[in-house]
Parts: structure tokens; C-alpha cells; sequence
């Protein structure tokens, strides 16, 4: 047999309680399960109990509340308060005003994730752009540092005309020693 649509939606309104009495998502159960030994009828007999919806704060200091929604046996709430600060009891009669600042929180806190990711992501290109940029302050100090030298290669290769003015065997020369400064420039 499954659950009713009016036990749900109490459950429901257990948790929005509970958020509305300063718990978190993370600290809200629902189906929780106790144990305990207790004495029936001359003997020792271990019990076991489901309770609907329990918020279990994380914090030292923290307090419990357990939330039993619909048709409860009163025994079960007498024998579950030792485990909680606080038993409350939604029968299936109850009427609620439903307060929606627990949505607006919700979206809020959704928000704050969304723009939590952004700020990684834009962190992220942030660090990306200035190691290009750190690459291109290097690079620009080479090159200003061996542009005199790029000058007088395009000298010695060109005149005005732009028209090669010495032969392959001397070019080939000044290649060669130029090649050691333009490695230099490429490993600095």
C-alpha cells in the first residue's frame, strides 16, 4: 500500500517547518528510523520506530525534532521523545498557513550557487588570460631587446627596394650566426 497524497503533502509541510525553524536540506530526513530496548509485558523486547520527517542539526549545541504526520499511536510519541528535543504531532485535519519565504531562500541560495560557479569560471579565464599575458610581457621584452639585431638582418638582406643585395653563400653566413641569438630569444 503506498502512501496517500495527504500524508505526503503533510511530510511536505514537515520539512517546510522545519527549514522555517532554521534547519538545512542536508539536515531534514524523512523515514527515519530509532531503535531502542525497551520493556513490554515482563520482558525485554528491542522496538523499532519510522518517524515520518526529523530534522538533526549538525552543529554541537544542535537540536532534534521529530514530525509524526497523519494518524499516530500516542504510545509511539511518548516513546520516541527521549530521542528528540521535540515531538510534534500534524494530524490529517490540520490546516496551514504556508509561509513561501523558504522558496524565496530556496532560489536565493540556488542563486548564490549559480554565481559561486560563474566567479570559479570566470577565476578560472582570469588566470588563463594573465599567464598569456605574462607569455606576451616576456615576449615583447625579447623582442625589444633583439629588434635592433632583426633590423640589421632585414639591413643586410634588403635595400630601399626591398631587393636582395648579397649573395646566397653570405647570407647563409650571417644565418648561421644569427641562428645562436634567435635560439637564445626563443629559450629565455
Amino acid at each position: 500500500m503506498g502512501e496517500s497524497e495527504k500524508h505526503k503533502k503533510l511530510k511536505h509541510y514537515a520539512r517546510m517547518m522545519l527549514m522555517s525553524m532554521g534547519f538545512e536540506d542536508d539536515e531534514i530526513y524523512e523515514e527515519y528510523g530509532v531503535s531502542f530496548k525497551g520493556h513490554q509485558e515482563g520482558s525485554f523486547s528491542k522496538k523499532s520506530y519510522i518517524i515520518d520527517v526529523c530534522g538533526i542539526s549538525k552543529t554541537i549545541n544542535g537540536r532534534s525534532i521529530a514530525i509524526e504526520c497523519g494518524h499516530s499511536d500516542a504510545t509511539k510519541l511518548v516513546q520516541i521523545k527521549p530521542f528528540f528535543d521535540e515531538v510534534i504531532h500534524l494530524p490529517y485535519d490540520v490546516t496551514f498557513e504556508v509561509d513561501k519565504s523558504y522558496e524565496v531562500i530556496d532560489k536565493f541560495k540556488k542563486r548564490i550557487k549559480d554565481l559561486e560557479t560563474d566567479l570559479y569560471e570566470s577565476e578560472k579565464t582570469i588566470n588563463k588570460l594573465n599567464t598569456k599575458i605574462s607569455y606576451l610581457e616576456t615576449f615583447k621584452e625579447k623582442f625589444e631587446k633583439y629588434y635592433p639585431l632583426l633590423r640589421l638582418i632585414a639591413a643586410i638582406f634588403y635595400d630601399e627596394n626591398e631587393t636582395y643585395i648579397l649573395n646566397n653563400d653570405v647570407r647563409y653566413k650571417i644565418m648561421n650566426e644569427a641562428e645562436k641569438y634567435f635560439k637564445e630569444f626563443f629559450e629565455e
